[in-house]
């Protein structure tokens, strides 16, 4: 993928039809692996994510060189303004809190949501839409396994969520076993002695 300059080059080469899509795909899964990852860069992916129908190599691929720019922003990453453009642009892709026309907008957002807990510093709106999207029991259950996958670096912002979901007992089994490995990862006496209630 190459410098800043390289990335920048590309997106306006893509954004413009003039490189093919199995090229694409190529330099979509050797983003993440760029050495010099720059804001700079990252705005011009811009143009990719904005697309309707964006491919889902494009949304995995943008999302790690994301994931290395907010690495390398170290705790400004969940406040930076640029990071918080690329969520929120990211999340358009959810549609109507994940729900399903087809099964190509459910390929979609299955990825969507995995780019966005790539890249981990997700604007506030999307995080409440995330949360709205695992809270959904009319959602395809791998839809809202994805969903809690997205919030597994925010563990103990969404605890109180997660233990919910882990004490209801009508709840899908598979949504709540990933609700618990998810809140054991915030450790707290409080989130552990609710757990140990529950089970």
């Amino acid at each position: 993928a190459g410098t800043p300059g390289a990335v920048t080059l590309m997106a306006l080469l893509i954004n413009e039809g003039k490189i093919s899509e199995a090229r694409q795909r190529t330099w979509f899964v050797h983003l993440h692996f760029t050495k010099y990852p720059a804001k700079e860069a990252l705005k011009s992916l811009y143009v990719i994510i904005d697309k309707p129908q964006p491919l889902i190599q494009a949304l995995i691929g943008v999302s790690g060189y994301g994931r290395k720019v907010c690495e390398s922003l170290g705790s400004e990453c969940a406040t930076d303004p640029d990071i918080q453009v690329f969520t929120v642009k990211m999340s358009k892709h959810l549609g109507n809190k994940c729900r399903v026309k087809d099964v190509t907008e459910e390929k979609k957002i299955l990825a969507t949501l995995k780019a966005l807990g790539n890249i981990g510093g997700a604007h506030k709106d999307v995080q409440n839409t995330i949360r709205d999207c695992i809270k959904d029991p009319s959602l395809p259950v791998q839809t809202r396994l994805a969903a809690l996958q997205a919030v597994r670096s925010r563990a103990c912002e969404t605890s109180d969520l997660l233990l919910s979901i882990l004490a209801n007992s009508n709840e899908n089994v598979e949504v709540r076993i990933a609700s618990y490995l998810g809140a054991v990862k915030c450790p707290s006496y409080s989130t552990m002695k609710k757990i140990q209630e529950v089970l």
